[in-house]
């Protein structure tokens, strides 16, 4: 059941606007004071991933100060986020600044896919031999983060964000939030759009609808031509 939201309530837009403002100040080398402290939040943060609110309390120390009247669901949620953001900013990886970013975290994993097939293009590493059905690693990380529960979801999204950062792919952490938020409805829309987002802008699965629908038009013939051959015995 999805929580109503008060006129006074925590907003996760701000929540997510400071920890992003933390990764500038780190990356700020005219903000010396900013700076470190920015650095040390971050730091601090990163040893939070999968943990929860009270379990690491130097976590606690950088995240509570933020999270003035937010519900338990909404301090849960934080604790995912900020150790994520904090790791997408580590080594120096450019993502985390991007104002461009894929929609959701299935697109993101695509434009991670469509960088890696460049780069064996460009390399002349590509199979030519045709199709492969084998499930690649994107494929695999998306897979196990649809099939995950809520309570699991903390360790499967460190994976990709770790993999994503290798490319710096960005990250829309407003939509991954709201995403987190809906995660356990039954009728699951957020695993669907996952899904959508990668799966529908892979050109391999683009050929395979493409002959799909050429084999469902061979079928409309065929049946039009088994008509035809009835109404002649007729």
């Amino acid at each position: 059941m999805i929580e109503e939201r008060g006129e006074r309530s925590w907003r996760p837009e701000r929540f997510i606007g400071t920890l992003e403002q933390q990764v500038k100040l780190a990356r700020d080398p005219e903000s010396r004071p900013g700076r470190a402290a920015a650095r040390a939040a971050l730091a601090a943060l990163r040893r939070g991933l999968g943990h929860g609110p009270g379990e690491v309390p130097e976590v606690d120390r950088v995240l509570q100060r933020w999270l003035d009247r937010a519900s338990d669901h909404e301090e849960r949620l934080a604790y995912v986020i900020g150790p994520l953001i904090a790791l997408q900013a580590q080594g120096g990886s450019t993502a985390a600044l991007e104002e461009h970013r894929p929609r959701d975290l299935g697109a993101s994993l695509a434009e991670f896919q469509r960088r890696q097939e460049a780069k064996r293009a460009s390399a002349r590493q590509a199979d030519e031999s045709g199709q492969d059905d084998r499930i690649d690693p994107i494929e695999r990380r998306l897979l196990a983060l649809l099939a995950s529960h809520s309570n699991g979801l903390s360790d499967q999204l460190r994976g990709v964000v770790t993999l994503l950062k290798t490319e710096d792919v960005g990250i829309d952490w407003q939509q991954l939030w709201y995403d987190l938020w809906r995660w356990d409805d039954p009728e699951r829309p957020v695993q669907r759009d996952w899904a959508r987002s990668l799966w529908r802008s892979d050109p391999a699965v683009q050929r395979v609808g493409a002959f799909d629908d050429n084999r469902a038009a061979k079928e409309e013939d065929d049946i039009d031509l088994d008509e035809e051959d009835e109404d002649d015995e007729a």
